[in-house]
This record gives C-alpha cells, structure tokens and sequence, in this order.
C-alpha cells in the first residue's frame, strides 16, 4: 500500500508515466480516445478505422518513435503519437492540429483513473 502511494505521488510530482505497452495499448483501445479520433476524422477521412489501427500497430511496436500515419486518399489527414509527452494528435492541414488534452482522456488521466479504481479495491 505504501508502496503504491509512493509510486502514485513520484508519478504525479515528477511526470513520471514509463508506462508500459500493455498500459497504452489499453488507453488506445479506449472507447474515449476512439470516439475522439472518431469525432475528429469520421466526417473528413471515411477511412479514419485503418489510419487509427494501423497507428496503434505501428506504435505498439515501437513505443519510443513519434509514429505518424497520413492517409493516402486524404493527404491532408494525419495522425500520430509523440512518445515523450504521450499526446495523440490528428492534423487535418498545416492550420488544424489537435493533440489529445482536447481529447476527455489523455494516457496520464487513464492511468490516474486506473490506480484509483485499483486502490478502491
């Protein structure tokens, strides 16, 4: 317990998410992140599905590259991942990028989340 608590503060004090690929894997398969890059690109890219799980797959590969996946129909959608911050982003031009703090869960709120649903236990 103490030991979980020390965690829990170290991680929230110092930003410390190492999360592993189980843990993103999980927050990418969220429902809240698929209905945001859903919101995002249903209406621009009908093909927002592949991009989003060739990205996951892309990713979980290698959880330490900024992956980036266009479109190739729709050249002017991108989504990726920075791996140092854990933002998720959708650009839809050069003007219209969006990362995931305007997306209701980023991976450092899934976790948190996550440890207190465990905690309750």
């Amino acid at each position: 317990m103490l030991k979980s608590k020390l965690k829990n503060f170290l991680d929230s004090h110092y930003d410390n998410l190492h999360p592993t690929a189980d843990e993103l894997s999980e927050w990418l398969n969220s429902s809240e992140v698929k209905d945001w890059v859903k919101y995002k690109l249903q209406n621009i890219c009908p093909d927002w599905e592949v991009i989003f799980e060739q990205l996951k797959t892309e990713f979980l590969k290698d959880i330490n590259y900024h992956w980036c996946i266009e479109n190739r129909k729709y050249s002017y959608v991108c989504l990726g991942i920075n791996p140092k911050k854990l933002v998720l982003w959708v650009a839809l031009s050069e003007d219209k990028v969006f990362q995931t703090p305007d997306c209701p869960i980023t991976f450092k709120v899934f976790r948190e989340n996550k440890r207190k649903m465990q905690c309750e236990f």
